[in-house]
């Protein structure tokens, strides 16, 4: 038993090591936190002001550029660039600001696998959790439930190869 902090591997998640909400220890305990995005702060991704809009034209420049360095031709390299751009923004809409995240009561959200798979259907909670090496959590800590709600959606209105191009 013990507790295990868990990023999802999206956007530059890993295995992470801290968790602020042992509540005893003898319960297993998985926490997920949600990845920072490429650029810091969802409010480059959302705001319209000018200095946020060409900071995401900068941004996808760049991406394109290491895309076309990876081998990719300009042209798919730029809707490529696109996609990750469209992706990211859609999760940063559903993500809790900086600010927000420092609010302990904000980011304990304890729900059990089947509580998670409810909340945010379209991914396979329970297999992604015996992969992990983690098959039977007693709880979890989701930190942000509007993100993950965002991921379970994705994962049946994105296409496959979009995430591919994400990912």
């Amino acid at each position: 038993p013990g507790v295990y902090v868990i990023e999802l591997p999206v956007a530059g998640g890993s295995v992470h090591s801290r968790e602020r909400f042992v509540v005893s220890p003898t319960l297993i305990f998985a926490a997920f936190v949600v990845p920072v995005a490429a650029m810091p702060g969802v409010a480059l991704y959302t705001k319209d002001d000018d200095d946020s809009k060409a900071l995401r034209e900068k941004y996808t420049a760049h991406i394109t550029r290491m895309l076309v360095l990876a081998g990719e031709d300009e042209a798919t390299a730029a809707k490529h660039a696109a996609i990750v751009l469209e992706m990211e923004t859609r999760l940063a809409r559903a993500s809790m600001t900086r600010v927000e995240q420092r609010d302990p009561e904000k980011v304990y959200h304890k729900m059990t696998v089947d509580e998670l798979a409810a909340a945010a259907p379209g991914f396979d909670w329970k297999m992604y959790f015996t992969n992990i090496g983690l098959p039977n959590p007693e709880y979890l800590n989701v930190a942000q439930p509007d993100f993950m709600k965002e991921i379970g959606a994705m994962m049946t209105d994105v296409p496959v190869e979009n995430w591919k191009t994400y990912l």
